[in-house]
């Protein structure tokens, strides 16, 4: 995934971030759930949103 973020050159540099196991996870609470569908206005990002965040 990297690789193919780095091919896009729509940051002006390389991916830094680190790729990790997945280890452990903990529920959100319920407020957090479904926020962007709840509240299609409140979060504002600078970064482009891929529409497979909103599926």
């Amino acid at each position: 995934v990297i690789d193919l973020v780095d091919q896009t050159n729509n940051w002006g540099a390389k991916v830094v971030t680190t790729l990790e196991p997945f280890t452990k996870a903990w529920p959100a609470e319920e407020y957090h759930q479904d926020y962007l569908e709840k509240n299609p206005n409140g979060y504002t990002c600078h970064f482009e949103r891929f529409g497979t965040f909103l599926k």
